[in-house]
């Protein structure tokens, strides 16, 4: 599979937990944008362990527990996920 340039970026990345926790982005939206760095990542995104988390993280943020349910991940989750991916950021350089 040919995959979307440019790759995801640690800054894209956060923007999208960003956008996913004001409203600006659908999880649908976010869910299809990481899905193919997720599915078929090329060797640049999987060397690097930090874009590869937040990957791990994105990709499938669109599940719900029942169809027209609530979904699996609360926004409370997303922003644990967003706290934990800037540390993790901090300490380990691109």
């Amino acid at each position: 599979m040919v995959l979307p340039l440019p790759r995801p970026t640690r800054a894209e990345l956060d923007r999208c937990f960003v956008a996913l926790l004001d409203g600006t982005r659908t999880r649908e939206d976010v869910d299809r944008w990481a899905a193919p760095w997720h599915t078929y990542p090329d060797d640049e995104c999987a060397r690097d362990q930090v874009v590869w988390l937040a990957l791990n993280m994105l990709h499938g943020i669109d599940l719900r527990i029942v169809p027209d349910g609530p979904y699996l991940h609360s926004d409370e989750q997303i922003r644990q996920w967003l706290t934990a991916f800037r540390q993790v950021c901090a300490t380990m350089p691109e």
